[in-house]
């Protein structure tokens, strides 16, 4: 978010690669399962006080109707705004085009050792970061 031409770029190309992405899966006609990695950071960085249901929640509405939704979003940049843009057309692509779909959301959870990877060097975890596209993992994992 450095910059109006940095958060373009971000909304340009994480939006569109992922739209590119499932018209292509389609256009193919072949039964593929899109596996994504996401971000905890589409709920914001704060703590809502419980827990993060995964993926739809059931909801009172006002009148008493009741409804299944996706969990709401509180992304905390532009780059977790568009993760949460790409749940939208996971959503949509499964509806309408029955793409199958798996969206990890990924999150630090114990920092970067554990008592247990601690007890051999194999097992240290890695935290490796890129200031333009998060972590390396995702990057590279293709």
């Amino acid at each position: 978010m450095r910059s109006p031409k940095a958060k373009r770029y971000t909304v340009d190309n994480n939006v569109s690669g992922t739209h590119n992405v499932l018209c292509a899966i389609v256009e193919s006609g072949l039964d593929i399962h899109l596996c994504h990695l996401g971000t905890m950071g589409v709920y914001g960085y704060g703590n809502s006080g419980g827990d993060i249901p995964e993926g739809y929640i059931d909801v009172k509405l006002p009148g008493g109707r009741e409804a299944n939704i996706l969990h709401p979003a509180y992304p905390g940049s532009v780059y977790h705004t568009t993760k949460c843009l790409d749940a939208l057309l996971f959503q949509f692509y499964n509806k309408n085009d029955g793409v199958r779909i798996t969206d990890l959301h990924q999150g630090i959870v114990w920092g970067t050792n554990t008592p247990q990877t601690v007890k051999d060097e194999r097992l240290i975890n890695r935290f490796d970061y890129d200031g333009d596209y998060g972590t390396v993992l995702n990057r590279f994992l293709m």
